[in-house]
């Protein structure tokens, strides 16, 4: 899914923030001056520099802003948002039945975010800011996680990190898990030896990745999270509970290894199953390139499949662009909205939502996709290429979406196998009631592995 918007802290994020949420505010909160925070900052940097293993390179600079500054903040920043149609991100969201058709996605998510942030670092700024109203109990925490992400700008540009993933939301997930996974860590073994709860053995912290990313996130306290959906709550976890699990076993396997590099991630399949995707064998992603579009004839609707598996008519669409008859036919009325990618695991949080709670395993076997909303004007249609590891894991997926198409009122849409370069991909078409399927554009698909 895009960056912008729909993941939680998405705008902050979308100007290369790096933050730290769910340590809500307190009415009993000590007021947090300029002075005491330099203070604070300037005694956590020795702990900060050795949990991390990231030796300060310059001073680090803090600042204290209060949660009206932050939001004036994220209302300029989204101001000066140059996507052409901000909305979309919403949309693509209901038309999978993620979010109600009547939220404001922009609104929401400025909101959310003043509500969440307790701390965040500024690359354009090089400076660290902690909200005043921060609790006295949680401070230290924050401000330590914060100095993390300094350091980790002393190293590697972390605007540069955020860059890599534009256009591709999937990946700036995975980007997201490293940095914020580093500095979660460091501040959850910070806390243990404070407390004094540290497990015997060199390793004070239990597997982290097998923590329920569901206790990051107490609905008493936050109850504009608590009533977030689903796909926004575990995204908004995700990149601190499964990013620290992340680097917690690569720091196991590769002592005094960084998450950047050759380490860094670009899929969040690669955060979930590090071992498999990415410590032990390089397993990226494979990309879709969606290209020139031309309009051919759909007959699979109400989520039957037009050509089965994919017929050798199908095979030829995907894979040249072009209609059944090999001839290349207009674009038609449909526009572009926004194109990008979902990923492992959206798909997954997809698949729980809309299917079934013992259909994350359907998720498995996913090696890219892409997706595009398209408008004529009336009516949207959601158009998703996923392609798979094998036919068999295509196929159990595209019987899956077949019985979510036939229990949605009000949709219409088609669910195809395709071959394309010896690849089995599962093509999606889901429509607003009333949308004209039959003059959707084929786009020319091709495939190539992730750069990094």
């Amino acid at each position: 899914m895009p960056l912008p918007l729909h993941r939680l802290l998405a705008i902050a994020f979308a100007a290369g923030l790096a933050g730290i949420a769910a340590i809500p505010a307190s009415a009993t909160a000590q007021r947090l001056t300029q002075a005491s925070l330099r203070a604070m900052a300037a005694n956590l940097l020795p702990q900060a520099e050795k949990l991390s293993g990231l030796k300060a390179r310059r001073p680090i600079h803090v600042a204290v802003r209060t949660r009206k500054q932050l939001h004036a903040e994220l209302v300029a920043l989204a101001a000066a948002d140059s996507s052409p149609d901000r909305n979309a991100s919403a949309v693509v969201l209901q038309r999978l039945g993620l979010m109600k058709d009547t939220a404001n996605l922009l609104d929401w998510s400025i909101d959310l975010t003043t509500e969440e942030l307790a701390g965040y670092y500024d690359p354009k700024r090089d400076t660290l800011y902690v909200l005043s109203d921060v609790p006295h109990e949680g401070i230290r925490a924050v401000v330590l996680h914060e100095i993390v992400h300094a350091l980790q700008d002393q190293y590697v540009p972390l605007d540069s990190l955020h860059a890599t993933g534009r256009g591709n939301g999937d990946r700036a997930l995975a980007v997201r898990a490293a940095i914020e996974g580093q500095a979660t860590l460091a501040m959850f073994l910070y806390q243990v030896r404070e407390l004094g709860i540290a497990r015997p053995g060199s390793d004070p912290l239990p597997d982290l990745s097998a923590i329920p990313r569901d206790l990051l996130i107490p609905p008493a306290i936050e109850p504009l999270m608590a009533a977030a959906p689903r796909i926004v709550r575990d995204e908004a976890a995700f990149p601190y509970m499964s990013g620290a699990g992340f680097v917690q076993l690569l720091q196991r396997k590769h002592p005094g290894a960084f998450p950047f590099g050759d380490n860094l991630p670009v899929s969040t399949e690669q955060v979930l199953d590090p071992e498999r995707a990415l410590l032990d064998r390089r397993d990226d992603p494979t990309e879709i390139h969606l290209g020139p579009r031309a309009a051919t004839k759909e007959t699979g609707v109400g989520g039957a499949s037009r050509g089965g598996e994919g017929g050798a008519a199908t095979r030829a669409d995907a894979a040249t662009g072009r209609d059944a008859t090999g001839g290349t036919a207009a674009a038609g009325p449909w526009k572009v909205r926004v194109e990008d990618t979902f990923g492992q695991f959206a798909l997954t949080i997809f698949l729980l939502e809309r299917y079934s709670l013992q259909s994350a395993s359907l998720a498995r076997g996913w090696d890219g996709d892409r997706y595009q909303l398209l408008a004529d004007g009336s009516h949207n249609v959601l158009v998703w290429y996923i392609l798979w590891d094998s036919p068999a894991a295509a196929r159990r997926f595209a019987d899956a979406y077949r019985q979510i198409l036939h229990t949605r009122l009000g949709r219409s849409g088609s669910v195809e196998q395709l071959e394309v370069d010896g690849r089995s991909v599962v093509r999606i078409v889901d429509a607003e009631e009333g949308a004209d399927i039959s003059t959707l554009p084929r786009p020319e698909i091709r495939l190539e592995r992730t750069a990094r």
